[in-house]
């Protein structure tokens, strides 16, 4: 991934997070930056898991926007059915069964679910 590309797909989320409450976003925008940070000196392989996994939370982020829409303007039951498609993960939930990750992965998320634990509080 080129780095041009590498700060489309950073810009995308953040404004992907506006429609946040502001607890998240705060919380999103600094997970996101210190992430993308981070993988400026990935190598090819992890640039590409990285970029793959962030591009599936941005189109799950406009998918549930884009539920959100069409529930508000009320598109719902039968007739907006197609429209909405399903989560692409129960977030926290059965991503360990789908994802690999090592120990500072693992630790990372941990410490990234109690940050969202405590924000939400």
């Amino acid at each position: 991934m080129t780095n041009k590309a590498s700060i489309h797909l950073y810009r995308s989320i953040l404004r992907a997070h506006k429609s946040l409450p502001d607890e998240m976003r705060a919380l999103g925008d600094t997970y996101a930056k210190s992430e993308f940070k981070l993988h400026k000196t990935a190598k090819d392989q992890q640039l590409q898991q990285f970029t793959s996994e962030w591009q599936a939370y941005l189109s799950h982020l406009r998918e549930t926007k884009r539920a959100q829409t069409l529930t508000q303007s009320g598109i719902t039951g039968e007739r907006g059915k197609d429209m909405v498609s399903p989560p692409l993960n129960k977030f926290g939930v059965d991503m360990e069964a789908n994802v690999q990750m090592n120990e500072e992965q693992k630790a990372q998320l941990m410490k990234l679910r109690e940050e969202t634990l405590k924000a939400l509080k």
